[in-house]
């Protein structure tokens, strides 16, 4: 009796124990838990950044129209429209620092953060300058 390759048993890895005194849960919930506190505040900050975006385009488009029929009164309405730009733009500048401080988000999170940031402050920028279009129309 031979015993042949297929015959002889299989020594099987022993399943890795836990040390005295810790507790017997895996790390992985308390990651997935935190990506997804993490996920849902990029998608709230990706969310208020379209919503500043259209804000600022329908903003630049009337100073446009401004150009054409100039409007005192819509001058005004423009400035109160930037002063809700001006107010996204601090939200999210407040939801981006609170993304650095709690997650400390690495490569792409890392990217997508900072650049929420930067499109913030230029779609204020263009705001601003939206405005200032309007006010120099009214003085002419």
């Amino acid at each position: 009796d031979r015993m042949t390759v297929r015959d002889r048993p299989v020594a099987r890895p022993r399943p890795a124990r836990w040390p005295a005194g810790r507790r017997k849960v895996w790390p992985t919930r308390a990651l997935f838990d935190m990506s997804l506190h993490l996920i849902r505040d990029l998608e709230s900050l990706h969310r208020d950044i379209l919503t500043m975006c259209g804000m600022t385009e329908e903003l630049v488009s009337r100073a446009v129209e401004e150009l054409g029929k100039p409007n005192e009164d819509r001058a005004v309405r423009l400035k109160e429209e930037d002063r809700k730009i001006d107010w996204y733009d601090v939200q999210i500048e407040e939801k981006c620092l609170k993304v650095l401080a709690l997650h400390q988000p690495v490569a792409i999170d890392l990217r997508r953060t900072i650049a929420a940031l930067r499109i913030s402050k230029e779609l204020e920028r263009c705001a601003d300058i939206a405005v200032h279009i309007a006010e120099r129309v009214g003085d002419m």
